[in-house]
């Protein structure tokens, strides 16, 4: 009787930390909502590495070490580096709460 009761209490558990899982994420598209509404800017559009350097306060090696990263969604326009404002915006706020350095 006590492994059942254990059971369901981890079946519980389990259930509510999917739950603030779902928040935190649902949470992350309502800021990303919000923003593009009070942005002046086309949320589609593309910026480029000097747009990165001036928003993160890096220099321009540094931003191209961003731009290599795996899991920067950047894409590459013959020799030009690009990267959409929204996916942009997303990874930021991944690098925020995971507390990473650029």
């Amino acid at each position: 009787m006590n492994q059942i009761l254990e059971y369901m209490k981890y079946k519980e558990d389990e259930k509510n930390n999917k739950n603030e899982l779902f928040e935190k994420y649902d949470l992350k598209y309502d800021l990303i909502a919000l923003l593009v509404q009070k942005a002046e800017m086309n949320p589609y559009a593309n910026i480029g590495i000097k747009d990165i350097e001036k928003d993160l306060q890096i220099g321009s090696r540094k931003a191209n070490e961003i731009f290599n990263r795996n899991d920067f969604p950047s894409i590459n326009i013959g020799k030009t580096r690009k990267v959409n404002i929204l996916a942009y915006w997303l990874w930021k706020m991944e690098r925020r709460t995971d507390n990473e350095q650029w």
